[in-house]
This record gives structure tokens, C-alpha cells and sequence, in this order.
């Protein structure tokens, strides 16, 4: 990416029913909610490098899904930097003729992890 997410924002279906679940948390629905995102994570990266590990692909005429491992090297706008890994899903589909990214999980849990972590804090009212 190294800062310019305009290769994503292509790629991304403009449709209604496209989310995102990004590395960073919380979740976004519709490209009025996922342009903003975007731009946030265009604003963050500074450069990076990654690799990705294929564990598994799922591909219709109209759907395709990917799972994945990203690992790589990254520097941020807040000046840190170092080793990155990301679990990666994407699902693309079919819309008038080309695939658009539909949906796209990405986390930093790549280690199992305890009971407790599922456990969140009240939410602020």
C-alpha cells in the first residue's frame, strides 16, 4: 500500500452490502462508510513490504473467496515500525461483469489465544 490505498478503493465493490472488518478493529458497511476508512489507512501506512501465504481459495462463476496469512515489514505514520502478520479473508463477487471486493477480515491473531480474550469491556453509554 505505502500509504496510497487508491489500488483498494478500485478494487472494492461502491455497492451498499460491502463491509469491512479492518486490521485496526471496528467495522464499516457501504462506501460511504468504507471511502473514510480507507483514507484513514492511507494516512497510517508509511511503506511496507508483504508476503502472502495462500491457506485456502473457494471460487464459483460469481463468488470467490480467499483465506490467507500476510506477512511482511511496515512503517506507520506515527513513526513506529517493524514485523507485521495479518489472518486475511476476502470475498469477491461478480458486479456487471468484473470482481469487486465485497467483504475483506483482517486481524493480528495469529496465535491461538486464551478464554479471557473474548471478554470485553462494557461499552461506554
Amino acid at each position: 500500500m505505502n500509504g496510497d490505498s487508491r489500488s483498494w478503493e478500485e478494487l472494492y465493490s461502491h455497492a451498499p452490502d460491502a463491509t469491512l472488518f479492518g486490521g485496526w478493529g471496528g467495522h464499516e458497511k457501504g462506501w460511504a462508510e468504507l471511502a473514510p476508512r480507507w483514507q484513514m489507512v492511507r494516512g497510517r501506512y508509511r511503506e511496507g513490504t508483504f508476503r502472502v501465504d495462500r491457506i485456502s481459495e473457494h471460487i464459483t462463476d460469481d463468488l470467490a473467496v480467499t483465506v490467507e496469512i500476510w506477512r511482511g515489514d511496515a512503517a506507520f505514520s506515527d513513526g513506529s515500525s517493524g514485523p507485521i502478520g495479518l489472518r486475511i479473508t476476502h470475498v469477491c463477487r461478480r458486479e456487471q461483469g468484473h470482481w469487486r471486493l465485497v467483504h475483506r477480515h483482517a486481524d493480528t491473531q495469529l496465535r491461538l489465544l486464551p478464554i479471557q480474550s473474548h471478554i470485553q469491556p462494557p461499552e461506554a453509554t
